[in-house]
């Protein structure tokens, strides 16, 4: 169903025709300078233009929203379905002023009240058009912009501050755009802004060393929502990218704020981007164990180790003479980055360790010291 607001324009306006409306008195009677039939035609013009736009959105609604149920691809109908949205996000209240702007051009208005009015109606239609504008453009980025990767963490956090910036862009644009039509000067006005945003940006430099950090992180992504990162003497699990600031959650339980510019200036290290783990621990036995035995237990190391699920042994070795112990040291893969994973193959490796080691009688280091005093020569003083 369609309707043509041009014929009811042009029907409200043969309304003129019917010349014995004007016979009766009453109706030439004039109120601030027009008569009450210029207001009557007025008014019935207003209320016929009201019922036709909202007739026309509701009927646009429709066909959008069966144009998006029939779509073949998702892409295309989620976009038919928010263009259905946007349409219906048309306040009834916007098309209401439309049409008494419309229908009062026929009436005399006093020049200060007509500005008045028409100032009202300029800036109801501005605030809808930035309204809209900015859900076109949200839209367009969110759902847009992704690479492939619309659910990614980073690339939506990223989005939010894009579309942050370019609704108040929108919206910067259209109180300028108010302000200029409405008689203010608005190019002073701009160059004073200019200034002042050197002054401000001087004063804001490290805000906004933050924002563009933020956007540096989205792009080069050296961690993401969800990584466990350890950051200097802090660690934790990253939880929210933001325009100024990155929270990560402790692994005591409390929140840690970074601001963006400190993080990429930072050594970062990120376990959730490690796929293994090489694991280094060294044991010591004490100097009285036999060579013999010494002998034996670099194999047995790796057997042990080569034995237990999960790990993947890369070598054992009599590594060094230790101040009271003889070291050994073994190098092995776990092949997930997990922490748990990893603390419970070093626990099975461990208790296999103790096992062998008191079944072979050989004891643990631990340290010690031992003072040899040795005595004098005979004939020899000794002074203190």
């Amino acid at each position: 169903m369609s309707v043509d607001i041009d014929n009811v324009a042009n029907a409200t306006q043969r309304l003129d025709q019917y010349d014995f409306l004007k016979d009766l008195p009453w109706l030439e009677f004039v109120v601030f300078g027009n008569s009450v039939y210029s207001y009557l035609l007025t008014g019935g013009t207003f209320f016929a233009l009201w019922f036709v736009l909202q007739l026309l959105r509701r009927q646009l609604i429709k066909r959008l929203d069966k144009v998006a149920a029939g779509h073949a691809t998702e892409q295309g109908s989620k976009t038919w379905g928010f263009v259905a949205d946007l349409v219906g996000k048309v306040r009834p209240l916007t098309l209401s002023f439309v049409a008494l702007f419309l229908a009062t051009k026929r009436l005399t208005m006093v020049p200060s009240f007509e500005r008045a009015y028409q100032i009202v109606v300029m800036i109801v239609i501005i605030f809808q058009v930035a309204t809209l504008l900015g859900q076109l453009v949200a839209f367009v980025i969110m759902h847009q912009r992704g690479g492939g990767k619309p659910d990614d963490p980073i690339i939506k956090n990223t989005n939010r501050n894009l579309v942050a910036l370019a609704k108040t862009a929108i919206w910067i644009g259209a109180v300028l755009f108010m302000l200029d039509n409405a008689g203010f000067n608005v190019s002073t006005f701009v160059a004073g802004l200019g200034i002042g945003g050197i002054a401000i940006a001087l004063a804001t430099q490290a805000m906004l060393g933050d924002a563009f950090s933020s956007f540096a992180i989205a792009l080069d992504k050296p961690f993401e929502i969800g990584d466990f990162v350890i950051i200097d003497a802090f660690q934790g699990k990253v939880e929210h990218i933001g325009l100024k600031t990155t929270r990560i959650r402790s692994i005591s339980g409390e929140l840690l704020i970074f601001g963006n510019s400190d993080l990429t200036s930072s050594r970062i290290k990120n376990f959730k981007r490690m796929y293994q783990r090489r694991v280094v621990f060294t044991l010591g036995v004490t100097y009285d164990t036999p060579l013999k035995t010494l002998r034996t237990l670099p194999d047995l190391l790796e057997k042990l180790v080569a034995d237990t699920e999960g790990a993947r042994i890369d070598r054992a070795h009599f590594a060094r003479h230790g101040a009271s112990a003889l070291e050994f040291e073994v190098v092995y893969f776990v092949d997930t980055p997990e922490m748990l994973d990893y603390m419970d193959v070093q626990q099975a490796i461990n208790f296999k360790i103790l096992e062998e080691f008191e079944r072979l009688k050989v004891d643990l280091a631990f340290p010690t010291q031992t003072v040899h005093i040795a005595s004098s020569p005979k004939g020899v003083e000794t002074r203190g």
